[in-house]
């Protein structure tokens, strides 16, 4: 199951005693693996697969360069039986698009379960109902998260359509939404939506554009406090 996938092989970074990997060096010795500095230095585009989870984002079988992405192609063909359905059929779909790439044979798995994928973003387990134009205060609790890191963002908008009603619901209750809050939404939400390929439009551009200083609203907002208590200590 895939809430256990942090404690097995999945790709060559987690073959810690280096069983299949060695098997592998046997059919094409001139392959580098990377090292673990290397690997951490990879963006999460780099991967075929970014596991989301609750607690946790697992990137998983990088694709950057040719050796990466011909061990991934291999890993993949061994361990995508220990993957859900839908992260294995985005994996295969990754890996594909980079085995085309860099002139590589796709292994019989690749090529059975590939599948075309917007992104490399899976969620670990169905997650709760995405944004809806109705209860805003519920939500509230849930924007405070997302704007906390990176995972609970990209877990709460993993999809295009998550991102569209994320957007609706900017546009819905901006206003409503604490001003410290605006500005880190609005920016998580750019970036998930730039990774699935969405572009939107609206009032989620003014706060996540970078010509923009979300700090001018409230500044102003201050301004004008100041000014009218001045203005009223005068006529009194």
């Amino acid at each position: 199951m895939m809430t256990k996938v942090a404690n097995q092989v999945i790709d060559a970074h987690d073959d810690s005693d280096k069983s299949f990997l060695c098997k592998l060096a046997k059919v094409n010795p001139n392959i580098i693996m990377m090292n673990s500095e290397e690997r951490a230095g990879l963006k999460d585009y780099d991967f075929a697969l970014q596991l989301i989870t609750k607690t946790a984002k697992l990137n998983k079988f990088p694709i950057n360069t040719h050796d990466n992405a011909w061990l991934s192609n291999q890993y993949f063909d061994y361990t995508h039986h220990r993957l859900t359905k839908t992260a294995a059929e985005i994996a295969a779909s990754n890996i594909k698009t980079a085995c085309d790439k860099f002139k590589i044979e796709p292994t019989a798995s690749v090529k059975a379960m590939a599948k075309t994928a917007q992104s490399n973003v899976c969620l670990e387990t169905e997650k709760k109902a995405s944004f809806e134009i109705e209860n805003p205060l519920a939500k509230f609790a849930e924007v405070s998260k997302i704007c906390e890191n990176e995972i609970n963002a990209k877990y709460a908008f993993a999809t295009a359509q998550d991102c569209e009603n994320g957007n609706r619901y900017f546009e819905a209750f901006e206003q409503k939404i604490p001003f410290e809050y605006r500005y880190k939404y609005a920016s998580a939400l750019q970036k998930c939506a730039s990774e699935v390929g969405v572009n939107l439009k609206g009032k989620i551009e003014k706060y996540a554009g970078s010509g923009y200083n979300a700090h001018v609203d409230y500044h102003v907002a201050s301004r004008k406090k100041l000014l009218k208590t001045a203005i009223t200590t005068d006529l009194s």
